[in-house]
């Protein structure tokens, strides 16, 4: 803080708290233990109050907080494994209520991934397209979102289909040719 006079400096303070919590490892532990609601709500209720302090240290520290994880991952292989296989069902359970609440924020991180479009993007050629696949002129059907179709040598797009014209077009190998012995063919033999 400006202003404020420490009575010793950021490291060495650090490094006595670390000190400390190594010689105290398991009278800390215990306290944790005993205590832990109380804390887990003191917790909470400081998180609460300096939400967009923590906010914007999690926005300026991305990287670094992600190679913190990575890091932390890769040490802690065992007792991930041992984490999920004791928390299967609850794991399940919650990875399923995260992605109903947060779909729209899901759907729009793929198609930026994917396609580099917006879901407002997307939004924009689903209107012009009147809702309906550009192939066969249907809409899509159970209320599922029509596909980005692009070339796959070009990556640029191209227009949303159903997901039938989707896979025709990829067992076609996007092959014009092939599609044009097909319907020669569909025409042969039409009764």
């Amino acid at each position: 803080m400006p202003g404020h006079l420490r009575a010793k400096c950021k490291v060495c303070s650090n490094s006595e708290s670390k000190a400390y919590r190594d010689v105290n490892k398991e009278r800390l532990k215990e306290y944790w233990q005993t205590n832990k609601e109380h804390a887990h709500q003191r917790e909470k209720a400081y998180r609460a109050a300096n939400k967009e302090r923590y906010q914007a240290y999690r926005e300026a520290n991305k990287e670094r907080r992600a190679q913190n994880m990575k890091t932390w991952k890769q040490a802690n292989q065992d007792h991930l494994q041992t984490y999920r296989e004791a928390n299967q069902e609850h794991i399940r359970q919650y990875e399923k209520a995260y992605k109903q609440a947060h779909s729209e924020q899901r759907r729009e991180q793929k198609l930026m991934a994917r396609y580099g479009i917006t879901l407002a993007e997307y939004e924009e050629m689903f209107m012009r397209q009147f809702g309906l696949c550009a192939i066969c002129g249907r809409p899509p059907k159970n209320g599922k979102p029509l596909h980005v179709d692009h070339c796959h040598k070009t990556g640029l797009l191209r227009e949303l289909i159903c997901m039938h014209c989707n896979s025709l077009l990829g067992y076609a190998d996007d092959n014009s040719a092939v599609l044009k012995r097909a319907i020669k063919y569909l025409e042969r033999h039409s009764t």
